[in-house]
């Protein structure tokens, strides 16, 4: 219905442009111009004519001004959405749009067995095979696929209690909520996007509620639900004339993955609600980052420095992780967690019957099936893969740590000598691989590495480790969540990267700040923070431990920014240019994110980071080892003595007893929208008169905060009773009346 309602309403483009486009063209820009060129043609018609020619110039010039404003607000527009995962060659393409320099993407050329194929439709059903066979149970070991068929005899009954929470019926606010945070990405097959359903009315919302429902109580599944159409992207730095060198981006129904939403923030309540989830693992966890995995393999290091050990770590690499994620073995984990009812039953029929097709240009291959694994570009497929591996860290032995964020997974253990390091590491070894083949993973032994951390004077051999028969290589730096760890924790190949990585994006400033469009000061400020000091931002918690003389070496980036974005001359002073871009220097700003990163982790106490960023049992290590590094829980706890600032006791965060979706909804007060200053008294007055009679049926209660330079305080008034107190003075007056 929503599609042929939009095929009868809606103009269809049909990927021909006759000029190069430019994104910031419109209506407007093409009226202007049509009246200039009018204005033209009735001069040229009239040469001579003093009212002709005034009213061409006039026609010019409103043509001049309306191209320039369009262009200029359409750059700021896309610089408000850019992030810090835009990446910075999409804004160089966006910028050479801007410019009306447009080069429409080749299709990918494939080279197999020797011979190149360069046919749309050809090119397309090579690598809907590649990636099917990919997913393929055949392409397991045989010795994997009987091992896996014979837990797969198991049936696994979901039937139970269907008035869990979890169970309860979709209701509209579930709808308005999940539909507020789809943005406008591409349609899956059905050509249906997020933005058509945003606009649906009122009756057309309750009766797409209405069907998630039936699909909720029935479990009946749509067909073209399990449909996806594959995008391949080439991965960075690959041969493009390989199929399997080519990421698949699946998409998907946005009228499913609107109902993924609503049940994924279910399944996650669940997962974290019962404490199911590994404590190592920190991908896509609320209130955790990759910062958490950096900071604790951080911390082990320091540690074994100080306690003069060696410290051995093992990053993995997972083969085709999601492509090959053990459909069977999902379910299985969440059948063993105790989930039952209509949840379990969605999820088991989203993972089966699944089918693609590969979209190459405008040219679809032909329909092929996916035996395994969880579509990449779904909504539930990060949860359910993160269900699938979980249980990885229980197959290790005692006294190996470990960290993972997804997919990405490295495991350590530390020793005054090599040979028990050795040991142990192998030992847990053995037993990842042993886990992983009895679940439908597999490690690439060519992409594991291995490191040795160590700073002890003398030849120390590196760790002889193998996997599935293959040795691992040993680094000597390798790069980790984003980080370029090296084995003595120096970060001198880091920051030399990282500096080479700000050099180039800094190009994109002295682009920029040559036009008439893009070279106001706040836009250029803001694309230096995006683009640039958002890159010396991450991970600097874990990379500052480094001395202060290499890390100087980011100084000339952040200064060269700033007077790029604010048109200094190249003789101003830095710390009158920095006062004057209300800039802080970066050490002061590095520091400043180190306490925001602690009081974060202390938000989840009970949690690895934290615990291993509070421990205070290598202090005296630390200080009597000034050679060794200190590690991050140790120099911000440094740095906010230094600052005079007090380390209060965080509040933690606690996953709720009710689920969210069981809550009252909050309706906000909308009649007070003027300033206090603003309102006289009799009209506040009035307005919360009729406020009061209105919710007359209502318990009330009034809160208030107030700060002062002696404290904070707060207080709350019940019909029946009132409750007063104070709070610390760093408290704001907001969180009072909180």
């Amino acid at each position: 219905m929503l599609h042929s309602a939009a095929l009868n309403s809606i103009p269809r483009t049909s990927g021909y442009f006759p000029k190069r486009p430019v994104p910031w063209w419109s209506p407007v820009c093409t009226t202007a111009v049509r009246e200039k060129r009018a204005a033209f043609s009735r001069l040229r018609r009239n040469r001579g004519d003093p009212t002709l020619l005034e009213d061409f110039r006039r026609a010019r010039a409103r043509a001049r001004r309306v191209l320039k404003e369009a262009r200029r607000a359409s750059w700021k527009a896309y610089v408000s959405s850019i992030n810090t995962k835009t990446p910075l060659t999409q804004v160089f393409r966006r910028v050479r749009k801007m410019a009306g320099k447009f080069s429409p993407s080749s299709p990918p050329v494939l080279k197999v067995n020797g011979i190149k194929i360069m046919d749309g439709l050809t090119v397309a059903n090579t690598m809907a095979e590649a990636f099917a066979k990919v997913s393929s149970r055949d392409s397991r070991p045989l010795a994997v696929r009987h091992e896996l068929r014979a837990k797969e005899r198991t049936v696994l009954d979901f039937t139970g209690n269907e008035n869990e929470s979890y169970n309860h019926i979709i209701t509209l606010r579930d709808l308005h909520s999940a539909l507020s945070l789809c943005g406008d990405t591409s349609p899956g097959p059905d050509n249906i996007p997020y933005a058509m359903l945003r606009h649906l009315g009122e009756e057309a919302i309750s009766f797409l509620l209405a069907v998630y429902n039936r699909i909720w109580l029935e479990g009946v599944f749509p067909s073209g639900w399990r449909v996806a159409t594959i995008l391949p992207f080439l991965k960075p730095g690959k041969d493009s004339g390989v199929a399997l060198n080519y990421r698949p981006i699946a998409l998907t129904s946005c009228l499913c993955k609107l109902f993924e939403k609503m049940v994924n923030v279910r399944l996650v309540y669940f997962l974290e609600r019962g404490d199911f989830l590994s404590p190592s693992q920190s991908g896509f966890r609320k209130y955790r980052s990759t910062t958490d995995a950096l900071v604790r393999l951080e911390a082990a290091a320091c540690e074994a420095f100080a306690r003069h050990q060696h410290l051995v770590c093992v990053f993995f690499d997972l083969e085709k992780a999601y492509d090959t994620t053990w459909q069977y073995g999902i379910l299985q984990q969440l059948h063993l967690y105790g989930l039952r009812g209509r949840l379990p039953r969605f999820l088991k029929e989203f993972l089966s019957g699944r089918s693609f097709s590969v979209r190459v240009g405008t040219t679809h291959s032909a329909s092929v099936a996916q035996e395994e694994g969880v579509p990449q570009g779904s909504v539930l497929s990060v949860t359910l893969f993160a269900v699938a591996i979980n249980a990885i860290a229980s197959s290790l032995p005692d006294g190996i740590a470990n960290s993972m964020y997804v997919d990405d997974l490295a495991v350590w253990f530390a020793a005054s000598r090599m040979s028990v390091a050795e040991r142990r590491m192998q030992l847990a070894l053995d037993r990842v691989s042993r886990w992983t083949g009895s679940h439908g993973f597999r490690f690439s032994p060519s992409k594991t590495v291995a490191m040795h951390f160590c700073r002890i004077r003398g030849v120390h051999p590196d760790p002889d480790l193998f996997m599935y028969g293959h040795r691992i290589r040993c680094v000597e730096e390798t790069r980790f969540l984003g980080l370029l760890f090296d084995k003595r924790l120096t970060w001198v190949p880091h920051l030399r990267t990282l500096k080479v990585s700000c050099l180039k994006a800094l190009n994109l400033l002295r682009v920029l700040s040559h036009t008439s469009w893009g070279a106001d000061r706040a836009t250029l400020l803001r694309l230096y923070h995006v683009l640039i000091r958002s890159k010396l931002d991450y991970g600097c918690e874990v990379y500052s431990s480094a001395t202060d003389a290499r890390l100087r070496v980011l100084d000339p980036v952040h200064h060269a920014g700033v007077r790029l974005a604010t048109g200094a001359f190249r003789s101003s002073p830095i710390p009158s240019l920095l006062v004057d871009a209300n800039e802080p220097p970066l050490d002061l700003h590095r520091q400043s994110l180190m306490v925001r990163c602690w009081h974060r982790l202390h938000r989840l106490p009970d949690s690895l980071p934290c615990l291993a960023v509070s421990s205070d049992i290598m202090s005296q290590y630390y200080l009597l080892h000034s050679r060794a590094p200190w590690p991050f829980g140790f120099r911000v706890r440094k740095a906010m003595e230094e600052m005079g600032i007090d380390d209060y006791q965080i509040c933690p965060v606690r996953v709720p007893r009710v689920a969210p979706w069981l809550l009252p909804e909050v309706f906000p007060c909308t009649c007070f929208t003027d300033k206090k200053e603003s309102l006289p008294p009799p009209v506040a007055r009035s307005l919360f008169l009729e406020h009061a009679f209105t919710h007359r049926e209502t318990l009330p209660v009034y809160t208030d905060g107030s700060k002062s330079d002696s404290g904070v305080g707060f207080g709350v008034v019940f019909p029946d009773f009132c409750r007063g107190g104070r709070l610390p003075s760093v408290m704001s007056t907001f969180t009072a009346e909180l």
